[in-house]
């Protein structure tokens, strides 16, 4: 065996390619890569239920079909089945003397009255568009005047010193609702915001209150703890000045032994 082949390389392994399958899809063929199968089965799925619907539809369209033909070839039959519910004597006495009296007017009255059925419908169509217009300007009010009062909301908060929160702002929102239900349309947030801020107080007081010294400290943190104890004790210095002045000034017992007795 000569060296050059025992030391010549093996071929490269040809990497498997992705498993693609060749489709035709409304008169042109396209590419699927059904390697993942994942994808195969949501596609199937889709055309599972596209079908299904399909099928739906054109049951429908059958029916109707169906349905025209019958009226066309007998629509005596048709019409007086029970489940359409028609009265035929009625209905062909309606429509008898409608045709008579078309039939009575003169070229003039037809002219006429197809006129003013034009016009009826432009007017139709005139207030169909202005609904449509004075819709879309109360939405734009509405966005307008949420955008404005949700900016006094805010402003109202912070001059209170109340956080900006979702609960805050839908609280003040139904102070503001109720008062302008009850007749006070001219109040604004500023009016309410006292009220917030009491219930925004109480709640945080009642949360407070239900925590032991540990779950309080643990929630504000040893840092807030230690201001809370320091204006405390500076409250309690400022109720009583002469105590504090006292303790500082009140001589110690090592003092009272060095002293000397004249």
């Amino acid at each position: 065996v000569s060296e050059d082949s025992e030391s010549a390389p093996e071929a490269p392994k040809q990497e498997s390619n992705p498993k693609v399958w060749k489709l035709k899809v409304n008169g042109k063929e396209i590419e699927f890569d059904a390697s993942n199968e994942d994808k195969v089965k949501a596609e199937v799925q889709k055309a599972f239920a596209a079908q299904e619907k399909f099928q739906h539809a054109s049951k429908v369209q059958k029916q109707a079909e169906q349905f025209l033909e019958m009226l066309q070839r007998d629509p005596e039959a048709v019409l007086s089945h029970p489940s359409l519910g028609v009265n035929l004597r009625e209905f062909a006495e309606n429509y008898l003397y409608k045709q008579l009296q078309e039939e009575r007017l003169s070229p003039e009255e037809k002219q006429s009255k197809i006129e003013k059925q034009e016009l009826e419908q432009y007017r139709a169509e005139r207030e169909e568009q202005k609904k449509a217009q004075e819709a879309e300007k109360m939405e734009q009010l509405k966005e307008q005047y949420r955008q404005d009062y949700q900016q006094k909301f805010v402003s109202a908060l912070e001059k209170t010193g109340i956080p900006k929160t979702d609960w805050s702002i839908k609280r003040m929102a139904d102070y503001m609702r109720e008062a302008i239900r009850r007749g006070h349309s001219n109040i604004s947030p500023e009016d309410v915001a006292p009220m917030v801020k009491q219930d925004w107080l109480s709640a945080q007081r009642e949360l407070l209150s239900s925590l032991d010294g540990e779950q309080l400290i643990e929630m504000v943190g040893k840092d807030t703890a230690e201001k809370i104890r320091k204006h405390q004790v500076g409250q309690v210095n400022k109720a009583n000045p002469f105590k504090s002045d006292i303790s500082s000034k009140s001589p110690s017992k090592d003092g009272n032994k060095n002293k000397k007795v004249i």
